[in-house]
């Protein structure tokens, strides 16, 4: 996996995760930008929004960590590639799922 290269990106357990241990939240979302965006655009974004909510800024603490969990993994091309795959097969799994209710 990519965090064998990246030990300090190890996903940690959020607060929002279900008893499947599926994580649903969108960081593309977080950051406000598109999943197609590039590289440096998600920089930009992180940065900004950063600048807003930093706790030495009067920011909340825990916002500053949802901003900087979105970055561990879409900062890094490997990470983002895994996160991207997961997305598209939930994406897949609830379309199945939706289809086989509306055959039914």
């Amino acid at each position: 996996t990519p965090y064998d290269r990246m030990p300090w990106a190890v996903p940690r357990p959020a607060p929002n995760w279900t008893d499947t241990g599926v994580d649903r939240r969108n960081y593309y979302r977080l950051l406000h930008v598109q999943p197609d965006a590039p590289d440096a655009v998600i920089k930009a974004a992180y940065r900004a929004l950063m600048a807003l909510h930093h706790p030495d800024r009067g920011g909340s603490a825990a916002t500053a960590a949802l901003l900087n969990e979105a970055w561990v993994v879409l900062g890094h091309p490997a990470a983002r590639r895994a996160y991207d795959a997961k997305r598209a097969a939930r994406v897949d799994a609830m379309r199945a799922r939706a289809a086989a209710v509306q055959a039914v």
